[in-house]
Parts: structure tokens; sequence; C-alpha cells
């Protein structure tokens, strides 16, 4: 039956390639292989020197101990895919991001060890808009990948405008201080995911939060830098 209703799918609504626009897939085999020949460069989540594994620097003030990276924004392919998803809610895209998540070095960079995988949450107002929570996959997607558990520990306490409606370099690393409480105590280390990072403002709110229940160490991770 799934079988059927995808066939009907597809010729009702046909799927054209983010890149190139063929007919058939959300992107054709030869542009996502290209995805794969674009490293994106690891830098500090502060000054955005460049880091070999993407950790703070030294001298740098942050809640952030770190920042990975699996992609650019600037990349045709990601960008189209991310907003295929984000703002059409296009979710058979998901398996091309998870791919995308899989060829990070996550592992290499945290090493071993326990961990908790934790969403950078949506308010419930944006929630209702779209109909799922894109951080929430992230962090499910990368726990499976770590085998390490995802949880939900913090909840959006003020709404936002989101950072790709406003432009770059609108959001001073202060500005949502605040923004986001914890439902419980955060030991530990902990992962703090969310789908891109622009000013780095949101992913520095939640790590200030998480810091404030008891996190010993928060790393961030985004699909794209923009």
């Amino acid at each position: 039956m799934g079988g059927i209703i995808n066939t009907l799918a597809d010729a009702f609504f046909p799927r054209f390639c983010v890149r190139c626009e063929k007919e058939g897939a959300d992107v054709c085999q030869g542009c996502f292989g290209d995805v794969f020949n674009h490293v994106p460069v690891l830098k500090c989540p502060v000054c955005h020197v460049v880091s070999t594994i993407g950790a703070r620097c030294e001298g740098c003030v942050s809640s952030l101990d770190g920042l990975i990276v699996a992609a650019t924004y600037s990349d045709p392919v990601v960008n189209g895919l991310l907003r295929r998803w984000k703002f059409s809610f296009v979710r058979g895209v998901e398996s091309y991001l998870e791919s995308i998540i899989e060829r990070a070095p996550i592992s290499e960079i945290v090493g071993v060890g326990e961990w908790t995988v934790v969403p950078v949450p949506l308010h419930a107002k944006r929630f209702r808009w779209r109909g799922f929570d894109q951080a929430a996959w992230i962090a499910l997607t990368v726990g499976k990948q770590l085998n390490q558990p995802a949880a939900s520990i913090l909840k959006r306490s003020k709404f936002t405008k989101q950072q790709a409606r406003r432009g770059h370099g609108q959001r001073s690393r202060n500005e949502l201080i605040g923004s986001f409480e914890t439902h419980r105590s955060a030991s530990g280390r902990i992962i703090l995911c969310d789908d891109v990072v622009t000013s780095g403002a949101t992913l520095e709110a939640a790590a200030h939060a998480l810091k404030e229940a008891g996190a010993s160490s928060v790393w961030g991770f985004v699909i794209a830098r923009s």
C-alpha cells in the first residue's frame, strides 16, 4: 500500500532536484555526491579561528566548549534540502540529511564515554506551524549514531523570530540568554543539536541554560553553518 501511495504522490506532486531541477527525487545522485567533496572547516564557536576539532579557543568566553559542523549552508544541495525541510515541511529529505550527519566526525571529536544528546527546542507556536521539531529529529539521529541517549531537557520560554528571516549578524551572543529553561538537572557531558548556526546566539543561550543546570561540558552540533 505504501508503494502505491508513493507512486501516486510522485505522479501528482513530482519531485525535482534542489540543485539541477532534474525530475525524480529531492536531489539527484550526482548532485548529492558533490556534497561530500566540500568538507566544512571547523572553527572556534566564538572568534571563528580555524580549529582542528572545532574547540573553543582558550581565551574565548562561551558556554559552548566546541562546535561540530557537518556541512556548509552555501552548498546549493545542503541549502535546498534544509529549506525544503524547514519551510516546505518535506519530511522525505530526511534520508539525505541523515547521510550528511553520518559523515560528520562526531565520534572522532567527542571521543568515548557517556554523552547526552539534547535538541535546541522549538517554541510551541512554531511547532504548531511546522508540525515537527527538526532539532529533535537531529538529536535522535546523532544519538543513534553515537549509541547515546537523546533527551529533551530544554524548553524555550521566549518566542523569537527565525534567524533565517532576519538576516545575518542581527543577534548578539547575549540577546537570547534567558530564552531557555531546563526541565531537570543537566549533569554530565552534552551534545546540543540544531539545524543551522548563523550568529551562534541561540546555541549560546541554550548552552548557557545547560551549564547553569549542571552540565560539565556542552558541545554544539549543527548540520550547517551559514
